[in-house]
């Protein structure tokens, strides 16, 4: 089972966000784009014959949404406190390394480029919907 996912910036800076933890102030909520990327099929319509004929097939990039919850204590963090040190290790337009772990144990990596950090401002339960994409799809496991 996924325990946690690991967000590793450029500089070397990290996050651990775990699913049955929130001690670092966030509550991971959701995670998508983890399932095998569709691939893009190209094909060629004969006029003399039924069906079409196969010509090639690639996998396109792979789009990873975290969401995440704030877990402001209040005394040392608030939610915009939160909210900005997101940004040390997700800021648009950066590449980062993606970790996840079974169990607690590392299990795959990939490669990806922030494309957005979305925020509620204005919201009683404020969260924040993290936009990865990685141009090369396809997870580097661990043995």
């Amino acid at each position: 089972m996924l325990t946690s996912v690991k967000i590793q910036n450029g500089s070397g800076n990290s996050i651990d966000l775990a699913i049955d933890s929130f001690d670092n102030g966030y509550l991971l909520k959701n995670i998508t784009g983890l399932d095998p990327v569709k691939a893009s099929i190209v094909s060629t319509t004969i006029a003399q014959r039924d069906g079409a004929a196969y010509q090639t097939s690639r996998v396109d990039a792979r789009n990873i949404i975290i969401t995440l919850g704030y877990i402001p204590n209040y005394v040392t963090t608030s939610v915009q406190s939160l909210r900005g040190l997101l940004y040390v290790y997700a800021m648009p337009k950066t590449y980062v390394t993606l970790t996840f772990y079974i169990d607690y144990q590392p299990y795959a990596t990939i490669g990806a480029y922030v494309e957005s950090l979305e925020t509620e401002l204005f919201a009683s339960d404020p969260e924040v919907t993290i936009s990865l994409l990685a141009f090369e799809p396809y997870f580097k496991a661990y043995s």
